[in-house]
């Protein structure tokens, strides 16, 4: 746009000049060819729609008042006003998604305290699926009006490029007169009838003749007004692709719009019997799937005031087809899906079975007995009775603990916004901050950092699930750690992350075979440093190896350094260092292991 006006501003200086150069007809242009002209789009047509039959009644659409949100699932309460004629009635509540399941749909009268109907029940209430087609009319206009605003920013940048198209052809004609003029002038006088002022004068020039700075002054100015006539063509051009592109877009997008979409939707029938007319408050729920909440906390340390601020949250994902919008939200730790009967204990029989391997003797098969509609399950081994085998190698089996409260449900505090988009979406259950006592420990055998570790009390009346935790410091966000299931008023630890003024070291001392390559002997010193500017008590833990079989030993050497507390049955050690800042504490750690004669080792 700048240089479209540089070149509109230097192509007015001379117009009088250019006119008094150009023929009559080049004085009194023809009228330019109208840029192309963007028709006025035509009004949406109607999307075909079916009669209504006579006896349709009109759907009832209840907002979402209350979600109770399970660990895989969400119970949904609808609540609104409805008119009743009185006497049995069918009052069609439409609007609900068609993945609801459909025996836990209920219906009821709420709160008829007050309104014009009281003593109302609710006889029965069943559902359907119904699949609509529609044109988004809504959508579909507000992209047309769009698509047309577009089309008019395109035809204005047309008409401007019309525009200098003309001067640059004014300026052309200036040229070719301006050089035959100077032609005739550089060829020994001038043309027959050729009028003085058509060449701009404004003194002598070089050499003495009087036009020829004028000459030069001519040329520059039609060189720069071509180059500024060439800018703003380019930056028309540009503009107009991208507007061109954005035409292209919303054009595909109301084509598509204008095509009927196929939507499904549950509706309810609800069947009422009321003593008279007037108002019921009618409530509808049930249970859909596509939902479920996880607990999350933020625990946020302050080390001058030595205490811990921890925020419980609920991290709730749903994609149930509907937005849960200004409802109030309850979590609750129950698990429908379990059931609730307790599983039936089945015998359990041993039968003889062919070997699955093909080698000799037979197999023993465990059987579940079957009753009723259960399906057999078998679990086989191949176990060869007639020469006894080693056992098969087994995955390393990592069992999930999870522990939970029975049937507590956390309110949210405050209403609560939960789009069906399937993202996480944090909402606050409680805050409480409690005192912190804290302490650092490092395994140098696993990594070299030491950790600080901050011990308090679940200071609420509520459990704290099992969850992952975001750790907050002086410095800012520190990383995610995991909390076990602490009951009301119960300790837990947490970890703070690593501690940057205290640093490990695991060096080894002793890694070699003695006594005739029977006995392996390991050594290691475990160092550390004190940085800051506190004395520090660290917990090194380590460990030695401990054998499951009889005829491997493993002896701590007596340079060991004693620890505060030893487990035989682990293999764990624990020494507890005090570091003054600016120093540095070490432990020793060694011990031997003695194989059989037999054993090749080496």
């Amino acid at each position: 746009m700048k240089a479209m006006m540089t070149a509109i501003r230097l192509l007015s200086i001379p117009a009088a000049c250019l006119l008094s150069i150009l023929p009559a007809a080049a004085q009194n242009p023809p009228a330019q060819v109208p840029p192309e002209t963007v028709a006025p789009a035509a009004a949406p047509v109607a999307a075909p729609v079916a009669a209504a039959a006579p006896a349709e009644r009109p759907r009832q659409a209840l907002p979402i008042v209350e979600v109770t949100v399970y660990e895989d699932r969400a119970l949904v309460t609808r609540e609104g006003e409805v008119t009743v004629a009185g006497g049995v009635e069918t009052i069609l509540v439409g609007g609900l998604p068609p993945n609801l399941a459909e025996t836990s749909l209920r219906a009821g009268l709420a709160g008829t305290t007050g309104l014009a109907v009281a003593g109302g029940r609710v006889i029965s209430v069943s559902s359907e699926v119904e699949r609509q087609r529609e044109i988004q009319d809504t959508r579909m206009r507000a992209v047309e009006d769009e698509r047309r605003t577009v089309a008019r920013q395109i035809a204005a940048i047309d008409d401007d490029r019309a525009r200098l198209t003309v001067r640059e052809g004014y300026l052309a004609a200036y040229e070719k007169l301006l050089k035959s003029a100077i032609s005739e002038r550089t060829a020994g006088g001038g043309a027959a009838g050729a009028d003085p002022v058509a060449i701009p004068r404004a003194g002598p020039g070089p050499g003495g003749d009087p036009g020829t700075a004028q000459w030069g002054e001519a040329l520059k100015y039609i060189q720069d007004g071509r180059a500024a006539i060439a800018a703003a063509q380019r930056e028309a051009d540009q503009r107009r692709e991208k507007l061109q592109v954005a035409h292209d877009d919303l054009a595909a997008q109301a084509d598509k719009l204008r095509r009927p979409q196929e939507r499904s939707t549950r509706t309810a029938e609800v069947v009422i019997e009321a003593p008279g007319a007037g108002k019921a408050r009618l409530r509808v729920t049930y249970v859909i799937d596509s939902a479920g909440w996880v607990p999350r906390y933020d625990a946020r340390f302050d080390a001058e005031r030595g205490d811990l601020f921890v925020t419980y949250f609920g991290e709730i994902r749903q994609e149930t087809g509907e937005d849960w919008t200004a409802a109030r939200i309850s979590l609750s730790t129950a698990r429908p899906s379990v059931g609730a009967n307790r599983p039936e204990l089945l015998p359990l029989k041993l039968a003889a079975a062919p070997n699955a391997t093909g080698a000799k003797g037979k197999g023993i098969a465990h059987r579940v007995e079957k009753t009723g509609e259960e399906v057999e399950s078998e679990v086989r081994y191949s176990v060869d009775l007639a020469s006894p085998a080693a056992p098969p190698e087994r995955d390393l089996v990592t069992t999930a603990s999870r522990e939970t409260a029975t049937g507590a449900t956390f309110t949210v505090p405050s209403i609560a916004d939960i789009p069906g988009d399937g993202r996480p979406h944090k909402v606050p259950v409680i805050t409480f901050r409690e005192g912190a006592r804290t302490s650092f420990e490092t395994a140098p055998r696993l990594q070299r950092f030491v950790y600080l570790k901050a011990s308090s009390r679940n200071a609420t009346s509520y459990p704290m699930l099992a969850g992952a935790v975001d750790i907050y410091r002086g410095s800012g966000f520190i990383g995610t750690a995991r909390l076990k299931f602490v009951p009301p008023g119960n300790p837990f630890e947490i970890s703070l992350g690593i501690e940057e003024s205290l640093k490990v070291k695991r060096t080894v001392t002793f890694n070699d075979w003695t006594g005739r390559g029977k006995e392996k002997r390991e050594g290691f010193d475990i160092e550390v440093a004190n940085f800051g500017e506190k004395p520090q008590s660290v917990t090194v833990l380590d460990g030695f190896p401990v054998s499951d079989i009889e005829e491997v030993t493993v002896k701590l050497d007596s340079t060991t350094t004693p620890a505060a507390e030893k487990d035989e049955k682990k293999g764990h050690l624990k020494w507890k260092l005090e570091v003054p800042p600016g120093e540095a504490r070490t432990v020793h750690l060694e011990y031997t292991i003695r194989y059989p004669k037999d054993y090749a080792g080496g």
